[in-house]
């Protein structure tokens, strides 16, 4: 997904940190009002900058809400990669990935009163890009039960798991607890079957 982000500004004197306090205060004022009360005045206020500031890195509302779901997609899956990357049985890292790129997007928009709109928002701003997040969770998933010796096609099953366990389970320590033994089984099971 790094292609997707622009991680670098082109405004006079803007510097990361800039744009890094603006996707916070952006997305503590789209999870707090909505994308549709939510205006660049409110995004200002909360990142305690001016308004032109903000116009400096991004062209629009839309703009800034599109950079703000590709920097959390980014960071989900730089969190579960890691996780994935790491030590431990495969069951355990991907429960630990699924968590990442699956059950924190999950539990943040659930936060969120306004979770629906949000939703419609960005299925309608970043369809492209929501798309591309689902088939890099894909491809990562398929990658762990290839080296496992899996079948890769248990990658639906396992991103099914994740999703399903996520409307279960609001707690984090409970997703990942049940989410965690629902692989366990899983990938346990097609190890030990025959395969035809």
């Amino acid at each position: 997904m790094s292609d997707a982000i622009r991680d670098t500004d082109t405004g006079i004197g803007s510097k990361p940190d800039k744009r890094s306090a603006i996707l916070d205060a952006a997305a503590t004022q789209f999870l707090t009002y909505g994308f549709r009360r939510t205006n660049v005045g409110d995004i200002a206020d909360e990142a305690k900058l001016a308004k032109g500031t903000i116009y400096l890195h991004f062209q629009s509302k839309e703009d800034l809400f599109d950079a703000l779901a590709r920097h959390l997609m980014d960071r989900f899956l730089v969190t579960g990669r890691t996780a994935l990357h790491g030590e431990g049985p495969p069951a355990r890292r991907l429960t630990a990935y699924l968590d990442a790129v699956i059950g924190e997007p999950g539990r943040l928009l659930a936060a969120s009163p306004h979770a629906a709109e949000l939703m419609e928002s960005k299925q309608a701003h970043i369809a492209e890009q929501l798309r591309r997040y689902d088939l890099t969770i894909q491809r990562d998933v398929r990658m762990v039960l290839n080296a496992a010796g899996l079948p890769e096609s248990a990658a639906d099953l396992v991103i099914a798991a994740a999703h399903g366990q996520k409307k279960l389970s609001r707690d984090p320590q409970a997703y990942r607890r049940q989410l965690d033994l629902h692989l366990f089984f899983l990938l346990e099971g097609l190890t030990r079957r025959p395969r035809p």
